[in-house]
């Protein structure tokens, strides 16, 4: 059984062979969900995503699989939402505080009156630098640092 803490780099070259023969055998580029990566014993999307996004395996942190291949291969990359801002995170925060007496959490799901929004989606966000935040903190940070 391999030691999921001492997973050995990946190679961008190996990535894109993967990904390659994903788009060859299926039509479609892979993304996270596609499952075990055939003749990659032990690899699968979902995993390679995840050494993207949270800076593993040789990568640093704040990239996906639909990044990077959008930077390699010119797949197109639609990133979901628009921009975010600090003050809508706060109000949108403020308003579930005062539904539901609890503060929200990366675990509670969709933000009523938004169109998809939720909160895990907020929380990747603010660790990652996506849809202009800067990147290092986290949904819970943002509340303890404005909200007791």
């Amino acid at each position: 059984m391999r030691n999921r803490l001492k997973q050995p780099n990946l190679p961008a070259k190996k990535i894109l062979a993967w990904a390659d023969a994903h788009k060859k055998r299926t039509g479609k580029w892979p993304n996270r969900e596609s499952g075990n990566i055939p003749g990659a014993k032990g690899e699968n999307w979902s995993a390679v995503h995840e050494a993207l996004r949270h800076g593993r395996r040789g990568y640093r942190a704040g990239s996906s699989l639909a990044k990077f291949l959008s930077t390699h291969r010119n797949r197109p990359y639609r990133q979901k939402g628009g921009p975010l801002s600090i003050k809508q995170i706060l109000t949108w925060a403020k308003s579930h505080h005062r539904r539901t007496g609890y503060w929200p959490t990366k675990d509670t799901g969709k933000i009523p009156g938004t169109r998809n929004e939720r909160w895990g989606t907020i929380d990747a966000s603010l660790k990652g630098g996506f849809r202009t935040m800067k990147g290092g903190s986290s949904l819970s940070k943002l509340l303890d640092k404005h909200f007791d």
